[in-house]
């Protein structure tokens, strides 16, 4: 149950000491220069490295002991506050790993571990465990450099052979950002044998764990998890408890892990229940209380109503020097910790914050309201929107709470924040504030739509519409400009989700009203920028992609600074434009800068993360590269509460259809996909249906239900003429594309080729004429398709040398999948005729896809290289191994581990591969060009 004080002691380890002598010299030499050695003796250094001591009556918990299984997950991140045992859970882990013969290595880092000795640090972690620390030409030069160490110690975990887990704990007491740059190179460069696992107190500054989290291969476990259930809470008390006991001490603790500790102490003294919180207030008022006057014993009750001891707060709230004092009073010395960041501010201990809570409200109420009230003001003017209406609710003032969001932009605070601001925010705002506020119901209501309560969403909205006059008037029927524009970026919401067809007289009508939002000049930045990204998104529905794309870059520009959150989705939208029209390498970049933004906000909402990585998954699918998200992409759901819109709904929905086809057959797809369409109607996702229901045509066809299919496109209300299912002006183009699609599949099924051939005709040319290139090559695939069938060879090489002209400049293949082998059939027979150079090349790259064989055709953009391997790979084809050792005074072992790291950023078996793609690729200079300065790829 212990998580910071526990002991320590040393693990098994071999008898030889693995640590190079200059390594140990050098832990010397970096405590002199970034510590005192005075308060860290010998011992102490030791003790980094030393496993803590088994807790006394630690319980077992089967599920949490399972996730936690270290060698499960490259990384494992134990983030909760201090109290929830994440030290005693990841020791524990270590023993179990111990017991089991695997080599662990662990290390408790502090505020004090600089690069170089955070790395020397590791280096005598893993010595200790028994790991080899390949000692090559040392220098001390090299020992001065903490990205050398690192590479050493990787090497030598490679060179090990077997799994290694490395628990580093106490991760956010490190202040450092070169610190953190250093224990993110270890985790981003890791071999395949290593695990890490991590635990902190929220997510340090700088640290990197979201990436591998995202692609799978991490797992956080956080303080929900950490927390103790009833069973565990009977088991860890021993005896048998009654279930109102256990109930009341469930509700009490909340499951905590020290607040159980001081309940199961209490216990075992056989006091009553009454008597155990006395003499748990009475520990609080002997340890603390004792020594401290009647001033600074109010002073303290004041305190405790702080979340976090911020010295400008505190001095705004209880009166200047405040803060001052609060380091001035000897008795709080250990209950005080730092929360990290530049504004000193310290969090008091929270048994003492619930003990000065509780005391302070029985006491004297009024006080305890009126620094609540005061404490929400300070927050709220340092732009502590949920904080401030946490104090103020504290307070009892519902006009307080609901000010301060309303100063913060109201419904439009998810602008700028995103919508887990919004969600939260919108559990504060009680039936009482609501009746103060009325722009906040349309918080309400945006909640109720993300959640997919549809229908007590526009309940909530049109009793709203009612009561002020069409979103024009406030409760006491004063104008109200506000709630007009809060109510114009709610109904652009429900626009892009998909509730509302486009270019019907509302829609039109929406359109406008954005388009003078844009234009205006009496709205902040913020809201313009809101302006003409909708502006933008709406043009880019319609693939009127210059406008769209003027638009996009006047937002990012207006919201410069200001928003991350819709740059963000301003960065996507851009992607997804350059995408459809085949820039691969633009679309790739913006969609990974997008991604950057989210990772940076991802404990806090992991929602664009899940929508950025949706997107991306399309991207690699249509390059027929590795893609993980697909499997889950399709939870609907759960894009709906990130904030999703119909570009991101139907790729997920797609790339999952097409799995669970490939894997389980068409039947399966569409019982699948019957789920992800009811909930579509649930919430009035309109357009999304009719995407769906188009893709189930598709999935009918692909089954041989052709008359099933005919049906669904009847019910759909789909259009006959092709000049109707290709119209862009009145739907967007993913559905002309879905729907168009799904026609020419089954017009074909049906035998209908000449009315196929002029949908497929109608299809090409609205794709050309409008940019759409991913659109193209699918209408290219089915015509190729339609036209093997109806016996036209000539006519269908045709259409694939088409497909093959614009695969040289997109590498998209995704449309050929499904009919592969009619594909390769004209590849074979295209094979027979005369083709120029380029052509052939071409045909084989898409044959070797199609056949599942290794392609020899990369567009990839450039991996990152460092500049030790630049200066390796410029060698490879010219010197041996121990040459390039010798010129880079580097290790025979340490050449060939940055060849391994080099081939595989290439994707080549080989030093000849590896040269020629680097080659291909600019990273060097073609044969007879001048050598310049190397490209990183960076």
């Amino acid at each position: 149950m212990q998580d910071d004080t526990a002991g320590r002691t040393r693990f098994p380890v071999s008898s030889t000491f693995n640590l190079p002598r200059a390594d140990i010299q050098q832990i010397s030499r970096h405590r002199r220069v970034e510590h005192d050695p005075s308060r860290h003796p010998p011992l102490l250094v030791r003790q980094k490295v030393m496993l803590p001591d088994p807790v006394d009556g630690f319980v077992e918990r089967f599920p949490l002991e399972s996730r936690c299984d270290l060698t499960k997950w490259r990384v494992t991140a134990l983030n909760a506050p201090g109290g929830f045992g994440k030290t005693t859970l990841l020791a524990e882990a270590c023993r179990r790993l111990l017991r089991r013969g695997h080599v662990v290595a662990w290390l408790t880092v502090d505020e004090d571990d600089g690069p170089n000795g955070l790395a020397t640090y590791l280096s005598l972690a893993l010595a200790e465990a028994g790991v080899e620390i390949l000692d090559s030409r040392l220098t001390s030069q090299d020992l001065q450099r903490s990205d050398y160490r690192i590479n050493l110690l990787l090497h030598s975990i490679e060179m090990l052979g077997e799994r290694c887990v490395l628990a580093l704990d106490d991760v956010h007491r490190l202040r450092n950002p070169e610190t953190m740059a250093v224990l993110n190179r270890l985790l981003q460069h890791a071999p395949p044998n290593l695990h890490v696992a991590l635990a902190f107190r929220g997510m340090p500054a700088g640290l990197d764990v979201a990436t591998a989290i995202l692609q799978g291969r991490g797992i956080s476990i956080t303080a929900e998890e950490l927390r103790f259930e009833k069973p565990d809470i009977a088991r860890f008390f021993g005896a048998k408890l009654s279930r109102a006991e256990l109930s009341d001490l469930t509700e009490t603790s909340q499951g905590w892990p020290i607040a159980l500790c001081i309940h199961r102490n209490v216990r075992d003294q056989r006091a009553s229940h009454e008597l155990a919180q006395e003499i748990t207030s009475n520990w609080i008022e002997t340890r603390l209380w004792g020594g401290l006057s009647k001033e600074d014993q109010q002073f303290v009750l004041d305190i405790g109503l702080f979340e976090w001891i911020d010295p400008e707060l505190v001095d705004a709230a209880l009166g200047a020097g405040s803060a001052q004092r609060v380091r001035s009073i000897p008795a709080l010395a250990g209950l005080l910790r730092s929360v990290g960041g530049e504004s000193g501010s310290l969090s008091l201990h929270p048994l003492i914050r619930q003990y000065c809570a509780a005391k302070r409200l029985r006491e004297t109420p009024d006080r305890y309201r009126s620094i609540h009230a005061a404490i929400a003001d300070g927050l709220a003017s340092q732009g502590q929107v949920l904080a401030g209406m946490r104090h103020a609710t504290e307070a009892g003032d519902p006009r307080q709470v609901g000010q301060i969001l309303i100063d913060a932009g109201g419904f439009r605070v998810w602008l700028r924040h995103g919508l887990t601001r919004l969600r939260l925010s919108n559990e504060l705002l009680t039936t009482e504030v609501l009746a103060l506020f009325p722009r906040l119901v349309l918080v309400r209501c945006m909640e109720l739509t993300m959640r997919g309560d549809f229908e007590a969403a526009m309940s909530a909205y049109f009793d709203l519409g009612a009561r002020t006059e069409g979103f024009t008037r406030n409760w006491d029927g004063s104008d109200d400009p506000d709630l007009s524009l809060d109510h114009l970026c709610f109904r652009w919401v429900l626009a892009t989700c998909g509730c509302w067809p486009i270019n019907t007289p509302d829609h039109r009508e929406l359109l406008s009203e954005v388009r003078s939002l844009a234009d205006s000049r009496d709205v902040g930045p913020l809201e313009r920028g809101a302006g003409m990204y909708a502006t933008g998104n709406a043009a880019s529905h319609q693939a009127r992609f210059d406008q769209a794309l003027d638009w996009l870059r006047r937002a990012r520009a207006e919201l410069a600074g200001g928003s991350w959150y819709l740059t963000m989705y301003v960065d996507l939208q851009l992607g997804n434009i350059a995408m459809v029209q085949g820039r691969v390498a633009e679309a790739r970049e913006t969609y990974a800068r997008a991604q950057r933004a989210a990772k940076a906000d991802f404990f806090e909402d992991a929602g664009p993360s899940v929508i950025a990585e949706v997107l991306m998954t399309e991207l690699s699918l249509e390059r027929n590269k590795p893609a993980p998200l697909a499997r889950r992409s399709h939870k609907v759901p759960l894009l709906a509460k990130s904030g999703a819109w119909l570009t991101i709904y139907l790729p997920a929905c797609e790339a999952a259809m097409e799995l669970v086809k490939q894997e389980d057959g068409p039947d399966e797809a569409l019982r699948q996909l019957d789920e992800l369409i009811n909930f579509a109607r649930t919430t009035s996702l309109a357009t999304l249906v009719r995407c769906l229901a188009a893709m189930r045509v598709s999935l009918l066809v692909a089954a041989g239900r052709e008359t099933e299919a005919q049906r669904v496109w009847t019910r759909a209300g789909f259009p006959s003429e092709a000049s109707e299912i290709v119209d862009v002006d009145n739907q967007t183009w993913r559905e002309m594309e879905a729907i168009s699609c799904a026609g020419v599949r089954l017009l074909t099924a049906q035998s209908r080729l000449h009315d196929a051939r002029r949908l497929a005709e109608a299809l090409l040319g609205i794709s050309r004429k409008r940019r759409l290139r991913r659109t193209e090559m699918r209408g290219l695939a089915l015509a190729m398709v339609l036209e093997q069938r109806a016996g036209n060879a000539a006519d269908a090489r045709r259409h694939l040398l088409d497909y093959l002209h614009i695969y040289a400049e997109t590498d998209y293949v995704r449309a050929l999948i499904a009919d592969r082998q009619v594909v390769l059939g004209l590849l074979d027979s295209l094979a027979s005729t005369e083709l120029d150079e380029e052509v052939g090349i071409l045909a084989e790259a898409v044959r070797r896809v199609l056949a599942n064989e290794p392609s020899e055709r990369t567009t990839d953009a450039a991996p990152v290289l460092t500049p030790r391997e630049c200066d390796i790979l410029q060698r490879l084809d010219t010197c041996r191994d121990k040459e390039i050792a010798s010129a880079l005074d580097l290790s025979e072992d340490g050449v060939r581990y940055h060849n391994k790291k080099i081939f595989k950023k290439l994707g080549v078996r080989s030093r000849l591969e590896a040269t020629q793609r680097a080659r291909s690729m600019g990273i060097l200079p073609m044969v007879g060009v001048p050598a310049g300065e190397p490209s990183t790829g960076a």
